[in-house]
């Protein structure tokens, strides 16, 4: 059947169906928890995206919660307007089928939702993250209160059972009104684990938060590590290789003088920086990949993991970075992070604006993977 145009019966439904209201799944499942096609987990769907070929279908696993965080991130994506993604979905004996308006059900009856515009790609790198994300947080033992928080220009830190560090990556503007952090002043005191699960959020703030607490109750095995900053390592490992760095460190001098070619790719690029949009094309091409540990805040980090080669050596590394061997199941060889031993001094040093090399109270640690081949 040839893909329908965009237009007539799906231009005539209100704009307001189903569009950002409680309650989506449930009316999309048939208003029955045990509705055609509902299924509470695991369900294969096909998710398509606008901005994708029509014949690009991409094979997603999703299950209520999950639909519903796409909805979410959708609706969060843009306003309403009758040029936007029509969603389609329609009960098949595996789960929801997800179609974009290159193909939509509508036309044999099925139920169709008017969503703001989305990218499948955005959605994809979002939704693979989140189960390394719940890797990590299911590794973790036990509770503990948060004992403070600080949430500097540079540096986030969580002081819990261990005081953990990650990237500070604001909003670009502030406007008024906006709110970045929702519980801003009533952190401190609140459970780790109810902090750890901010990693999850879209908010770049909250998100660190979420990173410093997991790493403020990590319990790294010590025994594993040895003392000795990834830059050293990089310029080991990368020197007459093609290395593609993720994130501008200041080592970039000397890996760019050892590598036969190192690419820095960057969201916000300096001179001689590829821009992060360039990484499926330059990912692929390297010996070495670094990849900094605020990819877990932009929820980039298992997308980026998914370009390397088979036989790239891979590295996650920066104060995000959980030092947990959990990061080796997908497919890194080497975390390079850090250990607070000074709580009262790494906070004071990351509230008052220290960049990270003004942070004091702190050990550069690198754990690798053990030898044997890479998990599939």
């Amino acid at each position: 059947m040839p893909p329908p145009q965009r237009g007539s019966r799906a231009r005539r439904m209100d704009r307001g169906a189903l569009a950002g209201r409680p309650g989506d799944t449930h009316r999309l499942s048939g208003g029955r928890e045990g509705g055609p096609g509902h299924r509470r987990h695991q369900c294969p769907g096909c998710l398509q995206g606008a901005g994708a070929r029509a014949s690009a279908h991409r094979r997603v696993r999703h299950d209520q919660k999950r639909w519903m965080s796409f909805h979410e991130f959708a609706v969060a994506a843009g306003d309403l307007d009758e040029s936007d993604v029509f969603m389609s979905v329609v009960p098949t004996p595996c789960g929801f089928g997800l179609w974009s308006s290159h193909f939509t059900p509508t036309m044999i009856g099925g139920p169709t939702v008017l969503m703001p515009r989305f990218s499948a790609d955005e959605f994809q790198r979002r939704g693979k993250t989140v189960k390394i994300l719940d890797d990590l947080i299911g590794s973790l033992t036990g509770d503990a209160p948060a004992r403070e928080v600080r949430v500097g220009r540079f540096w986030t830190a969580v002081w819990s059972r261990h005081c953990g560090l990650a990237s500070t990556t604001g909003p670009g503007e502030h406007k008024h009104g906006a709110r970045f952090v929702e519980h801003a002043g009533s952190l401190a005191g609140r459970s780790a684990l109810e902090l750890v699960s901010l990693a999850h959020s879209n908010s770049s703030l909250e998100a660190g938060i979420g990173m410093a607490a997991i790493n403020s109750m990590l319990e790294v095995d010590e025994g594993r590590c040895v003392e000795r900053n990834a830059g050293d390592l990089l310029v080991e490992r990368g020197r007459n290789k093609r290395v593609a760095l993720i994130g501008h460190f200041p080592f970039v001098p000397a890996l760019r003088e050892a590598a036969e070619h190192l690419w820095v790719l960057e969201l916000r690029p300096q001179a001689g920086d590829a821009g992060a949009e360039e990484a499926g094309a330059i990912v692929p091409e390297a010996d070495v990949v670094a990849i900094t540990g605020s990819a877990f805040i932009n929820k980039s980090l298992e997308a980026l993991l998914g370009l390397c080669r088979a036989n790239a050596f891979i590295v996650v590394l920066g104060p995000t970075t959980p030092l947990s061997p959990v990061l080796f199941d997908y497919g890194a060889d080497v975390v390079s992070g850090t250990r607070v031993v000074d709580p009262e001094l790494a906070l004071r040093s990351a509230g008052e604006g220290a960049t990270f090399r003004q942070i004091r109270g702190i050990r550069l640690l690198t754990m690798e993977r053990k030898s044997g081949a890479k998990h599939a």
